[in-house]
C-alpha cells in the first residue's frame, strides 16, 4: 500500500514539477502516524536569518574589515567607503555649529543699545532729549535684537546642517545588523561599490530547524510544542520548540511544512546539516 501511495506521489510531482529530493524525502512522509510510530522524520537545520548587506550609496571600499567564517556582533562595522570628502565637509560644519562668537557679539550689541536707550528715556523725561533722540535709541535696540535673532538661526541651521553631514557619512559605512557569521565576502578594498552585496551574514543561534511532516501528523501538533533533534553528523541530540506549522497542506504530496527553532548559544551546531526530527507529545 506504501508503494502506491509512493508511485502516486511521484507522477503529480512530475505534473507540478517538483525536485526529485522532495520525492525522496517523501518515502518516508509517505507512511501515516500509526505506520511510523516513533514520530521520526527527516528534517533540516538552517540558519535563523540570512542577510546580504550592501552601503546605502556608491563608492570606493576603503576598507573590508571582515572576512568569511568570522563571527560579528549586532552594530559591529564591517566595511566602510573613502569618505574623505564627507569626513572634510563634517568638519567644516562643526566648526561652524560650534563656533558662538557672533552670537555672543551681537548679545554685547544688544546689551549696550539697551542701555543707551534707558539713558535717553531718562534725559527725554527731563526734557533734556529730544523724541527723535529717544526713537533713535528705540530703534537702534530692535536692530540689535534683529541682529542676535540672526545670528541664532544661523548657528540652527548650521547645527541642522551638521545633522544632515554627519548622517552622510554614517551612510558610508557599513555596520551589522545582527551577531551571526559571514558566510560570504563579496568585494575586497579598493573595489568600487555601487548596490551589489559586499557581504552576506547569517544568524545561526537559533537554528530554524525545517521539516515536511505527512498529513497524517497535522492536528497532533502544536506551537509551543518540544521535539528532539537528531544530528548524525555531529553525533548530537538537542531539543527544539515547534515555532510556526503551515495551515495548507500540500495536496499533491500530502504533506505540510513545519518550523522549530533551535538553540544554539555556543554556535557549536553548524547549519546546512540534515537531521532527524523526534515529536513529542503536544502540550
Amino acid at each position: 500500500m506504501v508503494l502506491g501511495r509512493i508511485v502516486s506521489i511521484w507522477q503529480r510531482c512530475e505534473r507540478v514539477g517538483y525536485r526529485a529530493w522532495l520525492v525522496l524525502l517523501l518515502v518516508q512522509t509517505a507512511t501515516s502516524a500509526e505506520e511510523n510510530p516513533a514520530n521520526v522524520y527527516d528534517c533540516l537545520i538552517e540558519p535563523e536569518q540570512v542577510v546580504a548587506l550592501s552601503l546605502a550609496v556608491e563608492g570606493v571600499l576603503a576598507a573590508v574589515e571582515v572576512d568569511r567564517g568570522d563571527r560579528v556582533a549586532a552594530g559591529q562595522v564591517l566595511a566602510r567607503l573613502d569618505s574623505r570628502v564627507e569626513e572634510a565637509a563634517v568638519a567644516g560644519v562643526r566648526a561652524r555649529a560650534e563656533q558662538d562668537s557672533e552670537i555672543r557679539l551681537r548679545q554685547a550689541e544688544l546689551a549696550l543699545a539697551r542701555r543707551k536707550a534707558q539713558r535717553v528715556e531718562e534725559l527725554f523725561r527731563n526734557k533734556n532729549a529730544s523724541a527723535q533722540e529717544r526713537d533713535e535709541a528705540r530703534a537702534q535696540v530692535d536692530i540689535a535684537r534683529a541682529r542676535l535673532g540672526q545670528a541664532q538661526e544661523a548657528r540652527r541651521l548650521a547645527v541642522l546642517e551638521l545633522s544632515r553631514a554627519t548622517a552622510a557619512l554614517a551612510r558610508r559605512t557599513l555596520n551589522s545588523p545582527l551577531d551571526g557569521v559571514v558566510t560570504e565576502r563579496h568585494h575586497n578594498s579598493g573595489e568600487y561599490v555601487d548596490k551589489e552585496p559586499v557581504l552576506t551574514l547569517a544568524r545561526i543561534n537559533p537554528l530554524r530547524v525545517e521539516a515536511l511532516l505527512p498529513a497524517g501528523v497535522f492536528g497532533h501538533i502544536a506551537i509551543g510544542q518540544s521535539a528532539k533533534v537528531h544530528v548524525p553528523n555531529i553525533g548530537e541530540v538537542h531539543t527544539a520548540t515547534v515555532e510556526r506549522i503551515d495551515p495548507v497542506l500540500d495536496t499533491a504530496s500530502g504533506t505540510f511544512t513545519v518550523r522549530l527553532t533551535l538553540p544554539n548559544p555556543d554556535n557549536r551546531i553548524p547549519s546546512g546539516l540534515e537531521c532527524r526530527l523526534q515529536l513529542s507529545a503536544s502540550p
